[in-house]
């Protein structure tokens, strides 16, 4: 790797990642929150729809969501559930979306998946905030669009019926508050009767 034209050996693992969607994210949730743990062997990715805070929201948030967990080749868990049962984002800090502030839009998170004979609960702490910033699709949303995130350090806990796995690691909380105003069936075509 060369960076500011000195040469670097680098080595470990890298990630990366595109929303690509056939419509604008904010006809389908107010925001996004997305969380990325990478320990070797373990990769553990989850995401969960929630109401960002300001906006109106129904009576009850989606805790739900989807998960992946992974152990070296073998996958453990790969699931959507907006029940909550099996995908369970217990506990957020959520703060509005303020480019420089100290504190991004997703701050610290309590995690649960699971699925029979596997919980998996990582307890994230918020560190440093990577990026926080405006964009755009092409057309305007009802609100400004933002995307944001944090460095954070994950306690991990793995279950596995008689096995007990704990770690530490640095990890990534991103989150995107699509623009919407917290109306989404106002947004709806609805269908002639």
């Amino acid at each position: 790797m060369v960076l500011d034209g000195e040469a670097f050996d680098v080595r470990g693992s890298g990630y990366h990642e595109q929303g690509r969607l056939s419509f604008p994210l904010y006809e389908f949730t107010e925001a996004w929150y997305w969380l990325h743990i990478e320990h070797a062997p373990w990769t553990i990715l989850t995401g969960t729809t929630v109401h960002p805070p300001g906006l109106l929201k129904p009576k009850k948030e989606t805790r739900g969501g989807f998960a992946f967990v992974q152990e070296g080749g073998t996958r453990l868990l790969a699931t959507a559930d907006i029940s909550g049962l099996f995908v369970n984002w217990q506990k957020m800090e959520k703060h509005a979306p303020q480019p420089g502030a100290e504190r991004n839009m997703a701050w610290n998170a309590d995690v649960r998946l699971s699925r029979p004979g596997l919980v998996v609960q990582a307890n994230v702490l918020s560190t440093e905030v990577l990026e926080c910033m405006r964009f755009h699709y092409h057309e305007d949303p009802p609100l400004t669009p933002y995307w944001s995130q944090s460095v954070a350090r994950a306690e991990v806990s793995i279950r596995q019926g008689k096995r007990h796995v704990e770690f530490e690691t640095e990890c990534v909380l991103e989150t995107m508050v699509s623009g919407e105003t917290g109306n989404l069936r106002s947004n709806r075509v609805s269908s002639p009767v």
